[in-house]
């Protein structure tokens, strides 16, 4: 998991990953582009990202979007961030 916020104004970047995501919206409006299919959501909606699908988001309106982020299988570029529960999982 990781918590990202979205700017208003922030340029987009879209980008592809093998993890399938879920993109669950704390605040803010967010629009997702994925694929060829645009959606808007808010506060309490979940968004599902596929695998290898090109997907960005950006920010509606002038308030900060907050999301959390759910990847699977776990992304190893984020290992790191529980590196001190290494012992439990081994």
């Amino acid at each position: 998991m990781v918590m990202n916020w979205l700017e208003p104004g922030m340029e987009k970047k879209p980008h592809s990953h093998p993890f399938e995501q879920l993109a669950y919206i704390l605040s803010g409006r967010v629009r997702f582009e994925i694929g060829d299919e645009v959606i808007e959501v808010g506060a309490g909606e979940v968004v599902r990202i596929p695998p290898d699908v090109v997907h960005c988001g950006e920010a509606l309106g002038d308030e900060t979007a907050v999301n959390l982020d759910v990847f699977a299988p776990a992304r190893k570029d984020y290992l790191h961030l529980t590196e001190y529960q290494e012992a439990d999982f081994t």
